[in-house]
């Protein structure tokens, strides 16, 4: 379905899903999941065109924890119900690169990212590759947060460590966030 809002110099078109009803005065639950290495560790190594799992080190929940379940550090098992996905990672001197948010079981893609652009050649220039989007989930599944590049880099190719490059700087290094927040 799509709503036009009317305006005087012009014309704004809104998509709405038809299938996805929240109620947005409900409750809601969260999981928060974290690429998170001790300081001054490398991001690794990011090879080109390959969706490449992002490997989690540390989650976080508020509310019950049954609905969102991290397996093998890079997979998770969502309920069924209505989601908010929202995700950023970064990469340093790769080129273009993107998230997605995929269903393993149902070999789909459910939330595609944004493209990003991380230069490869002259700056130390890095970014963040950010996703967001509203799904329904059916029936239990396992999703993967992916992240794709368009150049190899060996080492820091998942983002500039900051550890010993700052004085008094000794946080751990985050190198990618995933936030779900399910609709009850």
């Amino acid at each position: 379905m799509v709503i036009q809002v009317p305006c005087k110099f012009w014309k704004l078109e809104i998509k709405v899903m038809p299938n996805i009803e929240v109620d947005v005065h409900g409750k809601y639950e969260f999981a928060i999941f974290k690429r998170q290495l001790s300081p001054a560790t490398d991001s690794g190594t990011f090879k080109q065109s390959t969706w490449t799992p992002v490997e989690f080190t540390w989650d976080e929940y508020a509310g019950k924890t049954d609905w969102a379940v991290l397996n093998n550090r890079d997979r998770i098992r969502l309920a069924k119900g209505n989601y908010l996905i929202k995700a950023s990672a970064t990469a340093y001197a790769v080129g273009r690169h993107r998230l997605r948010f995929r269903d393993l079981e149902g070999n789909e893609t459910r939330v595609v990212g944004m493209n990003a652009f991380a230069r490869s050649e002259g700056d130390d220039i890095m970014t963040a590759a950010h996703l967001r989007g509203i799904m329904e989930v059916k029936e239990e599944s396992d999703f993967q947060l992916q992240h794709i590049c368009q150049r190899n880099n060996n080492g820091d190719g998942f983002g500039l460590k900051m550890g010993n490059n700052v004085a008094n700087d000794h946080e751990d290094e985050l190198y990618a966030i995933l936030e779900i927040i399910r609709f009850t």
